[in-house]
This record gives C-alpha cells, structure tokens and sequence, in this order.
C-alpha cells in the first residue's frame, strides 16, 4: 500500500509541477506575443497642422467639419482622423486636396488593442466611402473612439 500511495504522490507533485511551469511558460508567452502584436500595428493618423496656440487652430482649422486636438510639449497637434491602412490614408488626402486642405499623414504606434480593432472596422466603411461628406462622417466617428479610448477625454 505504501509503494502505491508514494507512487501516487510523486505522480500527482510531477503533474502539480508541470502545470505551474507550463502556467508560467504560457503567461511569459502570451505577454511577449502581445508586445510584439502591439509593436506592429502603426496606425495612420491624418493630420491638418501643428499649433503653437489655440487661437491659430481655431484661426486655420475653419475648413474642417470634425478635428481633434492633441497637446505635446507645448504644441497642439490637429488630426482629422485615424485609419490603419496606407492606401486609405491617401484616399481621404486627396479628398480633402481637393477642397484645398492640405493634410499630412503621420504614422504613429498606438499601443492599445481595443482602439486598433476599432480602427480596422471604421476602415471598412471607410473603403466604400465615395464622396467627402461619408468621408467625414467616418473619420468624425474614429476621432470619437480616439477621444474616448485613448485620449480618455
């Protein structure tokens, strides 16, 4: 009886073991993979200007139906939306070149999962968008999510 209880007590310390080190393995993965998932998802972000002060974006941003504001190091930046896709990126720069506007596109590394799966829906609407105005519907709603999920405003 002895003989079984030791064997049946090693067995289950083993199994014990196995499953602590492969929790651990899984975790170390799974954050690694995460980091480099994060590290590869740059997004576009459609920009209008750079600012020294708020009374020049509101002085040179009288064109633009939606934008949204970014203050770093003194300066307030002028997106007027967010897209993951390159080509999408150019299409709504030249809708907004020919109505004059210049905007330039920034890539940026947003490091936040639930913004970038937003990213990618609103750019399917984004695609079948045909005119300026369904343009700016999109890009008006993705700045929405950028507020509210990154920017947490």
């Amino acid at each position: 009886m002895k003989i079984k209880f030791s064997f049946f007590a090693a067995t289950f310390a083993t199994v014990l073991i196995t499953i602590l080190v492969a929790d651990i393995f899984y975790k170390r993965y799974n954050e690694e993979y995460q980091d480099v998932f994060l590290d590869n998802n740059n997004l576009f972000f459609l920009q209008q200007g750079v600012y020294s002060n708020l009374d020049a974006v509101s002085k040179n941003c009288k064109k633009l139906d939606q934008y949204t504001i970014v203050e770093e190091d003194n300066k307030y930046y002028v997106y007027i939306g967010v897209t993951s896709n390159q080509n999408l990126a150019n299409k709504v720069q030249n809708y907004f070149k020919e109505e004059g506007i210049d905007i330039y596109i920034k890539e940026l590394n947003i490091r936040n999962e639930a913004f970038i799966n937003e990213v990618e829906q609103y750019d399917i609407l984004l695609d079948s968008s045909n005119t300026l105005k369904e343009v700016n519907s999109v890009m008006k709603s993705v700045l929405a999510t950028y507020e509210e999920i990154v920017l947490k405003k």
